[in-house]
């Protein structure tokens, strides 16, 4: 019976903006694979018939999206020091991807419960915002169509926001990214827009959307 591979797990944080915002989740696999090739990384693949990358992203980044946050978890086939690790990817990173830190992988990704966003909106939608804001956290529910595998079923996305916040540019949003009670910027905008009709409001829509921080269960301790 063969043994098992050694490999050594790690964690990268990056931040994706620019036009990188819109390489999709698939895409940025790719691009992290040649990342490493480049860097001179052996990066660990799995085993069988269609071996893949071992890397692990936190949280899915909605598409168009930039952050400051990005996690990814992976694998090498040879032990490394994480500044060793940094050094040699920071110089290999095409445009918009920007690699600020390397650790050893000591902590799950699955502690990671809520983050925060900064949602942006034009002068004109920004007028409409504080009458939604405040009305939408007056209510206990907020009821809204989601699609799933098995078609489009209500969900009250509530219990999913941990604090929604007005600024000057807009709105500062505590999503969950927890497995069962994932809340993404664009189903968070479809429950405001449903607010804003029932006060007869025309619909307002977002011109950026940046994730700043990914939390814990405090909704306060940084990842």
């Amino acid at each position: 019976m063969s043994q098992p591979k050694v490999s050594f797990k790690y964690f990268l944080r990056f931040k994706k903006h620019g036009t990188a915002i819109w390489i999709s989740h698939l895409d940025m696999v790719r691009t992290f694979q040649r990342i490493f090739m480049r860097a001179g990384l052996s990066i660990v693949f799995s085993e069988g018939f269609n071996p893949h990358p071992k890397m692990v992203f936190a949280v899915p980044l909605p598409l168009g999206a930039s952050s400051d946050c990005e996690l990814l978890e992976f694998r090498l086939e040879q032990e490394r020091s994480p500044d060793y690790i940094l050094q040699r990817m920071r110089g290999v990173c095409p445009p918009g991807i920007e690699i600020f830190s390397v650790e050893n992988a000591e902590r799950k990704f699955t502690d990671i419960r809520y983050a925060s966003y900064d949602v942006y909106f034009s002068r004109e939608d920004m007028e409409y915002l504080p009458a939604i804001v405040r009305r939408f956290n007056e209510l206990d529910t907020a009821v809204v169509m989601k699609k799933t595998k098995s078609g489009e079923k209500e969900k009250d996305i509530k219990p999913s926001v941990g604090s929604v916040e007005l600024t000057d540019f807009g709105i500062k949003a505590v999503l969950s990214v927890d497995s069962e009670n994932f809340l993404g910027p664009e189903l968070f905008m479809t429950a405001l827009n449903s607010v804003g009709a029932q006060l007869g409001l025309a619909p307002v829509k977002y011109e950026a959307v940046a994730r700043r921080k990914m939390l814990l269960q405090d909704m306060k301790s940084e990842f």
